[in-house]
């Protein structure tokens, strides 16, 4: 698919949309609840990435979720 195909399905996403799936995914691979050992890099590996993905849009995901759980 061609870039300009995506960002019409994408349209336009606003910061906030952005933070609310982050911290949904962010949380839903929360590495307490893996199964295995397996798992638990699959949900931690998951979690850096949305990590890595935010912190590129200037996004501090993991001081947004504190500040959320405060």
């Amino acid at each position: 698919m061609k870039i300009a195909g995506i960002m019409r399905r994408l349209g336009y996403i606003s910061e906030k949309n952005l933070i609310d799936v982050a911290v949904e995914i962010y949380k839903k691979e929360d590495t307490a609840t893996a199964r295995s050992e397996k798992d638990f890099y699959f949900k931690a590996g998951n979690a850096n990435a949305i990590g890595y993905l935010c912190g590129r849009f200037g996004i501090d995901i993991t001081a947004i979720i504190k500040e959320m759980n405060e």
